[in-house]
């Protein structure tokens, strides 16, 4: 068995809430597109220290 087979996406699972800010969005409330990238890294910290991983460089 491969290390690709044995992978399990729902042993990784993580949810962060976050609140969306008046300047995120344009004027008709979506969100911009370069904003995603944003979410998606306050995402990945919240994550890593869930796990206990260390964010030191």
């Amino acid at each position: 068995m491969t290390d690709q087979a044995r992978f399990d996406p729902k042993l990784f699972g993580h949810r962060t809430e976050l609140t969306v800010r008046n300047y995120e969005v344009d004027w008709q409330g979506i969100v911009h597109n370069a904003v995603y990238l944003l979410y998606f890294e306050m995402g990945r910290v919240e994550y890593l220290k869930q796990i206990g991983a260390t964010l030191d460089l």
